[in-house]
């Protein structure tokens, strides 16, 4: 579907900035929480993965806004709700890691909830611009399934 005026283009633009901020922070937490691992080197990895996917996935949505061929600096507090969530839950744990992964398995359901929104087939992207987002969606929701099996891993044993 290709955008055909100026209203549906501006609306494209505000959700794709809206998902490269919720990346920047799925990204930023994911790092820092990496730091913060030092035992469990499979939870260590999948969190590095995960990093490294939302830095890809931000770089790929700004190749989506050139395709739109407007770079707007739009702010959205989705980015933030993510972030401060994740840091709330982070400070007040005793168990980190599983605070951690309890973090990051919200964070990623907030995360796919907001592609959702996105992929929506009434709001109109470019068929390219749909295809990257489906694909990104879909790399997202293998991410959150291994946090979450992890996590249940976790919670038959002692971290």
């Amino acid at each position: 579907m290709n955008i055909q005026n100026s209203e549906n283009r501006e609306e494209a633009i505000v959700m794709l900035n809206d998902l490269i901020k919720i990346n920047e922070s799925r990204h930023n937490e994911f790092k820092v929480y990496t730091e913060m691992i030092r035992k469990n080197a499979g939870l260590k990895q999948i969190l590095e993965e995960s990093s490294n996917e939302s830095e890809l996935f931000v770089n790929e949505l700004r190749q989506c806004l050139k395709i739109l061929q407007q770079v707007e600096n739009v702010y959205s507090d989705n980015g933030k709700i993510h972030r401060g969530w994740m840091d709330l839950r982070a400070s007040f744990s005793d168990e980190m890691n599983r605070t951690i992964l309890d973090s990051c398995e919200y964070g990623d359901q907030a995360t796919l909830k907001a592609y959702e929104q996105v992929l929506d087939p009434n709001v109109p992207f470019a068929d390219e611009i749909r295809d990257r987002l489906v694909g990104q969606r879909k790399r997202i929701l293998n991410s959150y399934e291994r946090i979450k099996k992890l996590s249940k891993r976790l919670n038959k044993i002692d971290i």
